[in-house]
């Protein structure tokens, strides 16, 4: 089973409505922009919004072993550190089929 990985444009989004969260600013280069970021702690929803997977899909692979495994932060809350997810996204392969950028050409 294939899952979803976000582009890197997905990515600075991302960062973006984290650094817009945290108020950091978000107007700087990329390369600074990630450095900005403290190690913050996530939520399952945004997790599953930055990486494009489903919850069900973030369990299956946390109990097989390949995904971050969340964090206590209180006695009946998880999240996941932002740096482990991102490191994790930067581990997943690239598609060996790129995506057509050609547009559809219609019925025909």
């Amino acid at each position: 089973m294939r899952t979803a990985v976000p582009n890197s444009v997905n990515a600075l989004r991302a960062k973006r409505s984290i650094c817009e969260m945290l108020g950091q600013d978000v107007s700087t280069e990329d390369a600074f922009l990630g450095s900005c970021i403290p190690d913050v702690c996530l939520r399952i929803g945004m997790v599953l919004s930055i990486t494009g997977l489903s919850a069900p899909t973030v369990y299956r692979e946390i109990a097989q072993g390949r995904f971050p495994r969340p964090i206590k932060i209180t006695a009946g809350a998880r999240a996941w550190k932002l740096s482990e997810i991102m490191d994790w996204i930067e581990t997943r392969e690239r598609d060996a089929h790129p995506v057509s950028t050609e547009p559809c050409s219609g019925r025909g």
